[in-house]
Formats: structure tokens, C-alpha cells, sequence
């Protein structure tokens, strides 16, 4: 299986990956692609224009996408959101608490419901380094 930096870069990822791993490169693309919108706990700051998209955990534990967003990039690759995020956690590679298959997660001041991937996930699924994940400016620089 050839290596694919992100979904965005390899124009045959849906050749190489199947459904739950597609998911997995297009959380990890939408929060690499919008870092200065995924809010920090380890560095919070004001929130941008446009409202937060997600959290990013740098303490290694999850992302957190808002689901509009998430869904948005879903239906845009003809993905559908509810049997595939009831996929994610039957593998363990989502979290969710009810029906909606969106938790409640701190964003700044705020509580937000939001789609919640495991940093087990990445790892396992697309073979990620935990050092990366944890410390994901740097890993956008490199991009």
C-alpha cells in the first residue's frame, strides 16, 4: 500500500484505504488544514473568526471536530455520517455518548458537541507517531 501524506495529497487514497480509515485521514486533514482553529488546552487563546472548528488535545488523548463541519467534508466525498461513525465506534476509533454520535467537549468557555476521535485511532489505523500527534504545529510545518 503506497504511503499517503494526507487524504488531500494522494489522489488515490479511496483506492488504498477503506471507509473508516478515509474518515480517520479526513478528521486528521480537516484539523492539520484548520489547526489555528482547533483550540489548545495546553495554549488557549481568544477564538478566531468564525468560531472554533474542534479540539486538538495536545496531551495526546483526542481530536474533536464540530459535527457541521465534519459532516460537510463527509457528504463532499459521498460518505454518509451515521453508518460510518457507528463503525468508528464498534472499532473503538470514535467516542460518542447518544444518538446525535457527538459527545460534549470543553472548547475555551464554551461546551460544544463534538465528533470524538482517540489518538489510539490515528496511530493504529493510519500508523501515525504519537510524537507527532502530540505536537501538531510541528507536524503542520513539516506539511
Amino acid at each position: 500500500m503506497p504511503e499517503c501524506r494526507t487524504a488531500a495529497r494522494c489522489p488515490c487514497w479511496r483506492q488504498h484505504h477503506d471507509e473508516k480509515t478515509q474518515v480517520l485521514h479526513i478528521v486528521l486533514d480537516l484539523a492539520l488544514l484548520n489547526l489555528d482553529r482547533m483550540y489548545d488546552i495546553r495554549n488557549p487563546v481568544r477564538a478566531p473568526d468564525g468560531g472554533w472548528w474542534g479540539r486538538w488535545d495536545t496531551d495526546g488523548t483526542e481530536i474533536a471536530i464540530v459535527p457541521d463541519r465534519f459532516k460537510a467534508e463527509l457528504d463532499d466525498r459521498g460518505i454518509e455520517w451515521m453508518p460510518i461513525m457507528r463503525r468508528l465506534k464498534i472499532e473503538s476509533w470514535a467516542t460518542m455518548t447518544d444518538s446525535t454520535w457527538c459527545s460534549p467537549v470543553r472548547i475555551g468557555d464554551q461546551r460544544k458537541r463534538c465528533a470524538r476521535f482517540p489518538m489510539e485511532a490515528f496511530i493504529e489505523a493510519l500508523d501515525a507517531n504519537p510524537n507527532t500527534l502530540r505536537e501538531p504545529r510541528a507536524r503542520a510545518r513539516a506539511l
